[in-house]
C-alpha cells in the first residue's frame, strides 16, 4: 500500500511536470503565432489597398457597365486592361480581375470582366476574357464574398485555399455615376509563404516545447523529489514504523518515533518538528493515561468492596426474625453512586420493642458512606440506652456536630413499637412524611407529622417526638426522597399522588413483591433517565399483638 503511494506521488509529478512545460510552450507558440500573423494580415492589408486604389484610378464606371452589357471591348476597357497587366507583372500579387457576380449556386456564378494578365500568360487560350463565366471556380461560400462587396462601401478582405494556394483577397466594388455597383474589383495575394513561416513556426515551437519540457521536468522533478518526495517518504516510513510499534509494544516506553532528520527549513521540516513532538506528547498522555486507568481500577475495586461493606452494614436478611409473628419487615436500598448515603435499620430493643430507622445523608459517594456509618451506628447505640427518641436524636445531632468538617447532615426519622399495643413512638428530623396503611379503611395516607431539624445542621436542636397507633393489619412505609423526587427526561418529578397509588394497587401484596413493585413503577415512570438520588424504602406490616 505504502509502495504504491510513493510511486503515484513520483507518477503525478511527471505528469504535471510535462503537462505544465507544454502549456507554457503551446501557449507562448499561440502568442507568437497570433501576433505575427495580425502583423502580417495587416501588411497584406495595406499593400491590396494600395493596389486597389491604383486600379481602380480615373475608371469610368459607365463606360464599364456599357461593356459588360453589350459584351464589347471600349477604348477606355483597353487602356484598363493595359492598366491590370501593367499592374500585374509590376507588383508581387498573383491575379488582378474585375467580375460580376451572378448567382450564388454553382457553377457559373461568376463573369470576367477583365483580368490582368502577366507577359509569360498572353498566349494562354485559358485566360479571363469579357463575358466568360467561372464554371466551378467559385465555391458558392467565396461567392458570397463577392456578393457581399457588391453592397459594402470599403474593401473586404478573406482568406482562401484554391488549388493554387493560399490566397489573402481585397475585393471593392465598382459602382458608375449612379453609385450602382457593376463589378467587383479583386487583388488575390499568395500568402504561401506566411503559412510556409507559420509552419515553420509551429515545427519549432513544438520541438523547442518538448526540449524545454523535458529539460523543465528533469530539473523540476529532482528539485521537487530532493525537496518534496524524500522527505514525505522519510515521514512515511517514521509513521509506519511508529505505527508498527504501536501494535507490538505493549507499553508506552517502548513506542519511538525515529526522527526523519529533515532540515528542509520549510512546511515540511515544520511538519516533521510537529510529529516528533505529536508522538512525545502521545507517549507522556499513555503514561498518565496508563496510570489513571490503574488509579481508577483500584478505586473501582475499593468501591466494589465499599459497596459489599456497606451493603453488609444493612440488615439483608428476611424474615429477620423467624420466631417472631407480631410484624412482618422488609426494606431495600438503591444507590446512585458506587456507595450511598441513603440506610435504614430495624433491631430490637427489647422483647417487646421494635424499632426501625430510615434517614438520608445530604451528598453521595464516599463521604456521604462514612457519614451515614456514623449516624447509622450511632442512632442504634443510643436507641439501645433507653429514654425518649427525641432524646436520642438530640444526643446524635450534638455528637454529629462535633466532627462534621464537612457540613453534611442526616435526615432520619425513627420509630419504635410497642408489639404489646400497637403504639409506636416517632421522631422525624427533616424526613420524609411516613405512609400508613390503615386496614379498616383500606386506604393508605400520608402521615402529617411535624418534621425537626436536621441532624448535624446546627447543636443544641431539641427534638421533640410523637405517637401514632397501628392496628392488626396496618402497614406502614419509611423512603427517601429518591422516590418522589424521580425525574423523567421531560424533568417531571415522579411525585407523591403516584407514590400512593401504586401502594394501593398493592395493598395485599407481600412486602418484598410490593417494594419491587414501587420500584418497577419509578423505573417506567423515569423511561430510562439517569438516576440521581438514592432509593430505600422499608415495610413493616403489623400483624398481631403480642
Amino acid at each position: 500500500m505504502n509502495e504504491k503511494k510513493k510511486k503515484h506521488l513520483g507518477t503525478n509529478l511527471m505528469i504535471i511536470s510535462i503537462i505544465f512545460s507544454l502549456c507554457i510552450c503551446i501557449g507562448m507558440g499561440c502568442i507568437g503565432i497570433a501576433i505575427y500573423y495580425k502583423s502580417t494580415i495587416n501588411h497584406y492589408k495595406k499593400y491590396i489597398s494600395g493596389i486597389l486604389t491604383m486600379a481602380a484610378g480615373d475608371l469610368d464606371g459607365d463606360d464599364l457597365e456599357q461593356c459588360i452589357n453589350t459584351l464589347t471591348e471600349s477604348e477606355k476597357y483597353k487602356n484598363r486592361q493595359k492598366l491590370l497587366n501593367q499592374i500585374r507583372d509590376s507588383y508581387d500579387i498573383e491575379y488582378i480581375y474585375m467580375v460580376k457576380p451572378l448567382k450564388m449556386e454553382e457553377p457559373d456564378n461568376m463573369m470576367y470582366v477583365i483580368s490582368g494578365i502577366g507577359k509569360e500568360e498572353m498566349n494562354d487560350k485559358d485566360n479571363a476574357y469579357l463575358g466568360k463565366l467561372s464554371g466551378s471556380e467559385y465555391s458558392e461560400k467565396v461567392a458570397e464574398y463577392y456578393i457581399s462587396a457588391m453592397s459594402s462601401e470599403g474593401i473586404t478582405y478573406y482568406a482562401n485555399k484554391t488549388t493554387f494556394g493560399y490566397m489573402y483577397s481585397g475585393l471593392e466594388a465598382v459602382r458608375n455615376s449612379k453609385g450602382e455597383a457593376i463589378a467587383v474589383l479583386a487583388v488575390d495575394v499568395s500568402i504561401k509563404e506566411m503559412v510556409d513561416v507559420l509552419t515553420r513556426y509551429i515545427q519549432s515551437i513544438a520541438a523547442a516545447g518538448i526540449i524545454i519540457a523535458v529539460i523543465f521536468f528533469i530539473a523540476l522533478y529532482r528539485w521537487i523529489r530532493r525537496r518534496i518526495v524524500v522527505p514525505i517518504q522519510k515521514l512515511d516510513d517514521a509513521a509506519n514504523d511508529f505505527v508498527k510499534k504501536s501494535h507490538e509494544s505493549l507499553l508506552p516506553s517502548e513506542l519511538e518515533f525515529t526522527d526523519p532528520e529533515i532540515h528542509s527549513g520549510d512546511e515540511i521540516q515544520t511538519l516533521s518538528d510537529s510529529l516528533m513532538t505529536l508522538s512525545n506528547d502521545l507517549k507522556s498522555y499513555m503514561n498518565t493515561l496508563l496510570r489513571e486507568t490503574k488509579e481508577k481500577e483500584r478505586i473501582e475495586s475499593e468501591l466494589s468492596i465499599a459497596t459489599e461493606i456497606q451493603a453488609s452494614m444493612l440488615p439483608c436478611i428476611f424474615p429477620p426474625f423467624p420466631n417472631v409473628s407480631e410484624f412482618d419487615i422488609y426494606a431495600s436500598m438503591s444507590p446512585a453512586k458506587e456507595v450511598g448515603g441513603d440506610f435504614y435499620d430495624f433491631f430490637m430493643i427489647d422483647e417487646n420493642h421494635l424499632a426501625v430507622v430510615m434517614a438520608d445523608v445530604s451528598g453521595k459517594g464516599v463521604p456521604a458512606a462514612l457519614f451515614m456509618v456514623i449516624g447509622k451506628t450511632l442512632i442504634k447505640d443510643y436507641s439501645n440506652f433507653g429514654g425518649s427518641l427525641g432524646e436520642v436524636f438530640t444526643k446524635v445531632n450534638d455528637l454529629l456536630c462535633e466532627s462534621n468538617k464537612e457540613e453534611l447532615f442526616i435526615t432520619a426519622f425513627e420509630g419504635v413499637i410497642d408489639l404489646r399495643t400497637g403504639e409506636m413512638e416517632f421522631v422525624n428530623a427533616g424526613h420524609e412524611k411516613p405512609i400508613v396503611y390503615h386496614k379498616d379503611k383500606d386506604s393508605w395516607e400520608v402521615y402529617q407529622t411535624r418534621a425537626g431539624f436536621v441532624l448535624a445542621g446546627l447543636e443544641g436542636i431539641q427534638y421533640q417526638s410523637g405517637t401514632m397507633n397501628l392496628k392488626k393489619g396496618d402497614r406502614l412505609l419509611l423512603y427517601t426522597d429518591g422516590i418522589p423526587e424521580a425525574v423523567n427526561p421531560l424533568k417531571e418529578q415522579y411525585g407523591m399522588e403516584r407514590l400512593v397509588q401504586i401502594l394501593q394497587e398493592n395493598k395485599t401484596t407481600e412486602l418484598d413483591q410490593m417494594l419491587k413493585n414501587i420500584r418497577a413503577d419509578v423505573d417506567k415512570f423515569a423511561d430510562g433517565a439517569e438516576q440521581f438520588d438514592d432509593i430505600t424504602m422499608l415495610c413493616m406490616e403489623f400483624k398481631e399483638f403480642k
